[in-house]
């Protein structure tokens, strides 16, 4: 299957041609997702330590705890969404999958935490929404057409060579 909006394929049967322009440009949008993501983790830490010392007591003495929890899920988390953007970069298409529901999935906990306090979107100064127009976006444009076809034919070609 080929598609106008990429060459036709040449060399190794597994390439499919040249990856269109929007796909690259979504994996630049969702590496800058997961920066962006890293430096929200951590301008939290500071807010955590504020507010945990404005309360006192037993909550600056677990504010410690806290905090690396949410650092160290926060850069696993950089790590999982690294890997699964590693795979797409590889033209794995079932990647784009996984990566839109991970995408959703946080969407819906950045509205769901917005809805419980409004006041969360201004925590890590406002990166978290930022985080998520970037994420969006880039799985809008893994699912454009130019997109599905080079991905459809990739994969078409990799299941050719192990035929």
């Amino acid at each position: 299957m080929t598609d106008a909006s990429y060459p036709a394929p040449s060399g190794s049967p597994a390439t499919a041609g040249a990856r269109p322009s929007v796909l690259n440009t979504a994996f630049w949008l969702y590496l800058a997702s997961i920066v962006v993501g890293v430096v929200a983790t951590l301008l939290t830490a500071p807010a955590v330590q504020q507010a945990a010392d404005q309360v006192g007591g037993s909550a600056r003495a677990a504010t410690g705890a806290v905090i690396a929890v949410a650092i160290v899920s926060g850069l696993i988390g950089a790590v999982i969404w690294g890997l699964f953007l590693f795979f797409l970069r590889r033209d794995h298409q079932w990647a784009r999958w996984v990566l839109g529901a991970l995408t959703l999935l946080g969407l819906l906990a950045l509205l769901a935490g917005t809805v419980a306090s409004p006041a969360s979107l201004g925590v890590g100064f406002g990166l978290g929404p930022l985080r998520e127009v970037l994420a969006v976006v880039a799985a809008v444009l893994t699912f454009l057409p130019a997109s599905s076809a080079y991905l459809r034919d990739v994969a078409a070609r990799r299941r050719a060579t192990r035929a």
